[in-house]
């Protein structure tokens, strides 16, 4: 309590020096004194374009807001009579007692001095090979967002030029002087890339030092291709023979040599540069039946198999590479917490696949020196939502409560940004409260709306507030969902999908009507260009949500009443033609609508049935 009393005490001293300081004018009434300044020279050509695009930007997001256009240079070519805003590894900043170098990743500084601005980061890469930004750590990048979201009221909504919003003022102005430095808390929050100033302004931050391979690491350090026809051995024993399956491979792992090849995988990765990497076994786990793995270890669940033999490469991982560091995936039978041991070597880190206050409870008395990180399931159309909204912002806000009081640091979204138009606001508050899980989430999403919509923010808010209202009707536990599943992840459908359940209950004919009503309202006061995009994007996967709620509510019909069959295939015919209507690039994805990602450009097939493992249904193709 002292401590947080003192945090408080701290926030307000510097809130009031703040409002006590002086303003100092960057840009006023269309004109500007200053320059935007980058780094003469650059040990990395991609840095440098980083370092020029997010400058670029800045320059954009000034010009929009007040009129002003400062010019870019150069710091070996800048006018020293005007002062600047020193983007990256400046001189600037190194007279000004700045050592980039010593910089965690995503750290960055904003401070002002002697009437120049310094903006910057580390920019780093562990990969020699690394390109895109995913790969790289853009503490500069992030001290711009920063300083943009700040002073000058930018908003990134959604992906691409036309999801980003400036705020018009006459004037910029800052107090005269800030002195921020800041190390974000959470390392990193991965899944698909979506675009650079989206993702770092959000707190979607790549994870730069983490060797992962999206979940399991066996497959990749034993690949079927290479190994089965030289070494079926190596595979898992079912009913006398060995077995393989082309996406999830499973092994013996009482195999010597399998286990040495999976210790030999974890040192690549390592070996590539990361701090430190995943260790997983294979989706859709199956034991091997072979006498040597039931006896393996002196135990009988091959959960507890598993713990052991990772925990043992962990242990051999501290004098193979020192200082390196191991991430033990615990999924599927790997879900609990050991029952053999509770403590883990020094270099172990826990990914947790179930994060639920209950789940994290029974973690209480393990030691885990490098703590614990979340590969969560908010979002994505493999969920029995399909392509239909999934979390509340207070469940959001909840389990980023639970992730912060339990010290969670890093976090991987399987499956997100599907659906910008009606999640939009969600994944906006979702970043936010990322960064301070104590804000308002209804505040949030009246920024969102404010921001997005202008003059229909009231009805679109409406609208927004009367969706998630819906999603608190129940969908079953979550808990109980195995992802794990062989059959699930084989495409085996359930007999009869809870999705179809789902929609009839969350959006019978007269929810759907009032949230089109809210439509129609905020579609006769959306204005500018960027605000009519982004409320097409709404209409767009509403459009797809009523007509795919609308099957599901004649099939229910249907089961009782067999003579509304035309009715139930007329309805699955009109939701069929909309989803053909839209476009699709050369290989077959859906097309960016404006540039803004659309139904996470799937497959065409994949939106037509509606998803992918519990988000899939015969039914919306009139397989009854």
């Amino acid at each position: 309590m002292a401590k947080r009393i003192l945090t408080v005490l701290l926030i307000l001293t510097g809130a009031i020096s703040i409002l006590c300081a002086e303003k100092l004018f960057l840009a006023k009434d269309g004109k500007s004194d200053y320059q935007i300044v980058i780094p003469a020279e650059f040990n990395d050509n991609n840095v440098e374009h980083f370092v020029g695009v997010a400058a670029k930007f800045f320059q954009d997001c000034v010009m929009k807001s007040t009129g002003a256009k400062l010019p870019i240079v150069s710091e070996d070519k800048m006018n020293k009579n005007r002062p600047g805003i020193f983007i990256g590894n400046t001189e600037e900043a190194k007279r000004n007692g700045i050592a980039l170098d010593e910089f965690k990743e995503w750290e960055y500084v904003i401070r002002s001095s002697r009437k120049n601005v310094i903006l910057a980061g580390k920019d780093f890469k562990v990969l020699p090979a690394a390109k895109y930004y995913w790969q790289y750590s853009l503490g500069t990048v992030n001290a711009v967002m920063v300083f943009l979201k700040s002073y000058c009221g930018t908003r990134f909504l959604v992906p691409g030029p036309n999801g980003i919003v400036v705020k018009e003022d006459s004037s910029l102005s800052i107090p005269e002087n800030i002195d921020l430095r800041e190390t974000p808390r959470n390392k990193y929050c991965i899944g698909r890339p979506q675009e650079i100033f989206y993702d770092i302004a959000n707190n979607f931050f790549p994870a730069v030092n983490y060797g992962t391979y999206g979940g399991h690491s066996h497959d990749v350090a034993i690949p079927v291709d290479k190994y089965f026809k030289t070494h079926p051995e190596y595979f898992v024993l079912i009913k006398g023979k060995r077995n393989i399956h082309a996406q999830h491979p499973q092994y013996c792992i009482s195999n010597p040599e399998v286990r040495e090849l999976i210790y030999q995988e974890l040192l690549r990765k390592l070996d590539q540069g990361y701090e430190y990497a995943q260790l997983g076994q294979s989706d859709g786990f199956i034991k091997c039946e072979c006498d040597k793995c039931a006896k393996l270890y002196g135990v009988k669940d091959f959960g507890e198999k598993l713990w052991i033999m990772h925990r043992d490469m962990a242990q051999r991982l501290i004098k193979d590479r020192p200082g390196k560091k191991v991430m033990i995936l615990a999924y599927g039978p790997t879900k609990n917490p050991p029952e053999t041991f509770s403590e883990f070597p020094e270099n172990v880190i826990i990914e947790l696949c179930k994060s639920s206050p209950e789940d994290i409870a029974k973690w209480k008395g393990y030691k885990v020196p490098g703590g614990f990180t979340v590969y969560f399931y908010n979002w994505g159309y493999h969920q029995k939502e399909g392509f239909t909204p999934k979390v509340t912002p207070e469940f959001c806000k909840k389990q980023l409560e639970l992730f912060y009081e339990n010290n969670i640091w890093g976090i991987y979204r399987c499956g997100f940004g599907e659906l910008f138009g009606l999640e939009g606001p969600i994944y906006y508050s979702y970043g936010k409260l990322l960064a301070d899980p104590s804000l308002d989430y209804e505040e949030l999403i009246n920024e969102y709306c404010e921001s997005a919509f202008g003059s229909a923010a009231e009805p679109m808010n409406k609208f927004y507030k009367l969706l998630y209202k819906r999603l608190e009707l129940k969908k079953g536990d979550e808990q109980t969902i195995d992802w794990n599943n062989r059959n699930l992840l084989d495409g085996k459908m359930p007999q009869l999908n809870d999705n179809i359940k789902i929609l009839t209950i969350r959006y019978p004919p007269e929810v759907l009507a009032e949230l089109e009503t809210c439509l129609n309202e905020a579609e006769k006061k959306v204005n500018s260009r960027g605000e009519k995009i982004r409320f097409e994007l709404v209409l767009k996967e509403f459009k797809y949500l009523k007509k795919t709620a609308r099957v599901a509510e004649l099939f229910v019909k249907y089961r009782k009443n067999p003579s509304l069959k035309r009715e139930l295939l007329d309805a699955i015919k009109a939701r069929e033609k909309y989803v053909e209507s839209i476009p699709v690039a050369q290989n077959g994805r859906i097309l960016a609508f404006e540039g803004i990602p659309l139904f996470g450009q799937v497959e065409k097939s994949i939106l037509l049935i509606g998803g992918e493992m519990y988000g899939a249904s015969e039914i919306f193709v009139g397989n009854f």
